[in-house]
């Protein structure tokens, strides 16, 4: 007569486990998290490599318990550089207002005002 062979335990989760089988949100889809981690590591790559800047990817999991189970829910983001934003010049004269030229700079080349229009002046 064979013994029963006892019974087996259970084995205990890893985290590649847990990002197995949670979902997350990422780019306005729901992913597992293992899925959803490889792709935010690459558009990180790519934005700081296109941008010459850090990128961050945060993931942050939170684990509630009641009695003896658990709970575990994550939250995936990235943060990318962006383009540097294109700017304008001007001038601010006395009273506040923008100016496209220098107003402490005579106009060295004076545009003539524009003349009226003969048929205006005339009757």
């Amino acid at each position: 007569m064979e013994k029963p062979t006892p019974p087996k335990k259970p084995e205990s989760m890893k985290f590649r486990d847990v990002t197995a089988a949670v979902e997350v949100a990422h780019n306005d889809r729901r992913k597992f998290l293992i899925e959803a981690l490889d792709d935010a590591l690459a558009e990180c790559v790519a934005k700081a490599t296109k941008y010459q800047a850090k990128s961050a990817l945060v993931l942050q999991m939170a684990v509630s318990v009641t009695g003896d189970k658990v709970s575990i829910a994550a939250i995936l983001d990235t943060k990318l550089p962006r383009p540097a934003p294109t700017t304008v010049s001007a001038y601010v004269d006395g009273a506040g207002r923008l100016l496209a030229d220098d107003p402490r700079q005579e106009n060295l080349f004076p545009m003539p005002a524009p003349a009226a229009h003969a048929e205006e002046g005339e009757e």
